[in-house]
């Protein structure tokens, strides 16, 4: 069931209704049978899948607070648990299926959920959820099936059982959510499709101009289709009085790589820091190599052991992608920058200063925010444009200024002008929530003048109508 279509929307209001209409301690019900229904548009392997992962999750949770916390049974439980779960991901992400099987949607968001909240119970941080039920709804949620976020138990699973009456600021605050994402989503992020597609395709024949023109406009598309999702979710979930974690805080106002990634799918980048990276750098032979280097070189011991921790970590974050050189290289890229980081960054400070270089000044925050942008743009689009090669290549082209070009720079039709009118208000409202909680703004306006906006809003998004070639509403991150 697309998000972007008139069958969520009836699901979700009439989840909405039902939910409201029993009692509390029965809410969650409403939810687990929204989420049946989700999934079962699907069908039913799809369905098979999800109920595989809840009901192996929640029996070896359960089975392990059985055995003592270090016990070879415990270990066994969880690490077949993991390994089964992980197994299965990756025979979906990784290898040829037969015919008739599909990989099911949201597998990898769910998967990395699951095995999050089953660690956390292995680790002894988490008492197991009881009712098989409960860790099936947590499982399969359905707002968040399609792209995450990655939600934490306590974070998600506290609200989901113990719910909060309704209250109108968070059914207003939704709805303005829902149709801010599908704005962004329909009237930019879709609009952009076709330029994007363009790039990746005849990116050999376009000039040097258009080729660099086309990467940040598909960073911009990426970035409207992602958050545009996220907003359409976290709507849905207002709605319910539920907050889902946030996944974006403004990644393109970024000033290094390292803070983008503090501030892009910021779920995944905690999920895989707490489970991966820490994992990692506290293992015996990382804290061998601590210990061997610490006495006499305390610096080096800690950037060794960071530096074998981050290659692992943004490996893994690679292969999680997708399973080509161009996915595994885009990781390992992201790796290095964070590791160069880690090793020059005592260098770097101390040039700023013998420059007499401020942290604080207009000049340099906005030379450091757009170098960020242009590496993290050229970064993005490597893995997209075919095979590693292909990606090279493109960059290539890029910097090619003496080439002549042999195809058109783009789609023969300019941009919408509505197109440009949303990615106005869509940089606007970033670059004030740098600063000011937007929606909180929008809500302290007189409702009066909420309603006229919002209403205009919404005309203008049925007078633009989702485009024909894109009426599935399908999402970029939907297919990880």
């Amino acid at each position: 069931m697309p998000i972007v279509s008139l069958e969520f929307l009836i699901l979700v209001a009439s989840a909405v209704v039902v939910y409201y209409l029993i009692p509390l301690r029965l809410r969650w019900i409403a939810l687990l049978a929204a989420s049946a229904v989700f999934y079962s548009v699907l069908g039913w392997r799809a369905a098979i899948w999800v109920l595989g992962t809840a009901t192996t999750v929640y029996a070896a949770s359960v089975l392990m607070v059985r055995f003592g916390r270090k016990s070879p049974a415990r270990r066994a439980v969880f690490w077949s648990t993991v390994v089964l779960n992980a197994g299965s991901l990756a025979m979906f992400k990784y290898f040829p299926l037969p015919e008739g099987l599909i990989m099911p949607l949201g597998i990898s968001f769910y998967t990395f959920q699951s095995l999050g909240y089953l660690t956390d119970v292995y680790r002894g941080t988490l008492e197991p959820e009881r009712n098989y039920l409960k860790t099936l709804l947590f499982v399969s949620f359905f707002p968040q099936m399609t792209q995450g976020p990655i939600s934490d138990f306590r974070q998600l699973g506290t609200q989901l059982f113990a719910p909060d009456p309704f209250t109108y600021d968070n059914f207003a605050r939704g709805c303005q959510r829902i149709l801010w994402g599908y704005i962004k989503k329909i009237m930019l992020a879709d609009r952009l499709v076709p330029f994007t597609e363009h790039l990746v395709s005849s990116y050999s024949g376009m000039s040097a101009a258009s080729v660099l023109g086309g990467i940040f406009v598909y960073a911009i598309w990426l970035y409207a289709d992602f958050s545009g999702y996220m907003d359409i979710v976290c709507g849905v979930c207002d709605l319910f009085g539920i907050r889902l974690a946030e996944n974006f805080r403004q990644p393109y106002f970024s000033h290094s790589v390292a803070e983008y990634w503090r501030r892009w799918h910021i779920t995944l980048g905690e999920w895989m820091k707490k489970y991966i990276y820490y994992p990692v750098a506290a293992s015996g032979p990382c804290q061998k190599i601590g210990r061997a280097l610490r006495r006499n070189h305390r610096r080096l011991s800690g950037n060794l052991v960071g530096t074998i921790a981050l290659l692992i970590t943004w490996a893994f974050t690679g292969i999680w992608h997708g399973n080509t050189a161009g996915y595994i290289v885009w990781g390992l890229i992201n790796g290095a920058f964070l590791i160069l980081s880690l090793w020059l960054g005592g260098f770097y400070s101390g040039a700023k200063k013998a420059l007499h270089i401020r942290d604080d000044a207009w000049w340099w925050r906005g030379f450091t925010l757009v170098r960020t942008f242009v590496i993290v743009a050229f970064i993005k689009i490597l893995p997209e444009a075919g095979t590693l090669s292909d990606g090279f290549l493109l960059w290539k082209r890029a910097f090619s200024f003496t080439a002549q070009a042999s195809a058109a720079a783009g789609p023969s039709a300019a941009v919408p002008a509505t197109t440009l009118l949303v990615g106005a208000v869509f940089f606007i409202f970033s670059l004030i929530s740098l600063k000011y909680d937007v929606r909180e703004l929008f809500m302290r306006l007189p409702r009066l003048l909420r309603i006229v906006i919002l209403a205009g809003a919404f005309l203008l998004l049925v007078a633009v109508g989702i485009p024909e070639d894109m009426a599935e509403g399908g999402f970029a991150y939907a297919r990880f």
